[in-house]
């Protein structure tokens, strides 16, 4: 419960470092990437079996892979009342809008719609029902969203697909999700 204090505190106070708007269309692409901390809510559906939603508070790395094409890494905790989970996540990102945006001046914060294809490991921290050791869930999701800039620091992002989870029981899952996300860049 501290960690996720502080990880809030942290997310809503943090202006240390200054960033410039990201256009990721830029003629540099080794230099563009962002980081920052981001909160998350996700409902997700298992068809006969189970509904849930969780919480998630993770730290994030985009990296410009080709000019519509990011790379996005994030590590951190989700949960809810009953566990808290440590998770990590690669999601490469083709953005297919981002052409007309950045033309228009309103592609910052690498915002537009996307198609993402995230994999996902996590283990419980917290839980009734296992331990850290000997229960890992695995998700391959194919997901359809859009990012929108709030400020040039501040960005909301909202996603929905679906695909298969290899829960700690061994058992393969189809699941459907959608995620609404608050992040800070710094």
């Amino acid at each position: 419960m501290k960690t996720t204090l502080i990880a809030f505190l942290l997310l809503f106070s943090s202006t240390l470092f200054a960033q410039n708007e990201v256009y990721f269309s830029d003629e540099k692409p080794q230099t563009i990437s962002m980081q920052g901390l981001a909160a998350s809510f996700q409902g997700s559906i298992i068809p006969d079996n189970s509904a849930g939603y969780a919480l998630s508070l993770n730290y994030f790395y985009e990296l410009r892979v080709m000019s519509k094409v990011t790379a996005l890494f994030s590590g951190g905790f989700t949960g809810n009342f009953n566990y808290t989970d440590l998770q990590i996540e690669a999601e490469p990102r083709y953005y297919f809008s981002l052409t007309e945006r950045t033309s228009a001046k309103r592609g910052g914060l690498n915002s537009g719609w996307f198609i993402s294809l995230p994999l996902n490991i996590s283990s419980p921290l917290i839980s009734e029902y296992a331990s850290f050791a000997d229960y890992f869930n695995y998700k391959a999701t194919l997901n359809i969203g859009y990012r929108y800039p709030l400020t040039n620091k501040w960005f909301l992002e909202g996603k929905a697909g679906g695909g298969l989870m290899r829960n700690g029981g061994n058992e393969d899952l189809t699941i459907y999700n959608a995620t609404l996300k608050v992040a800070y860049t710094f």
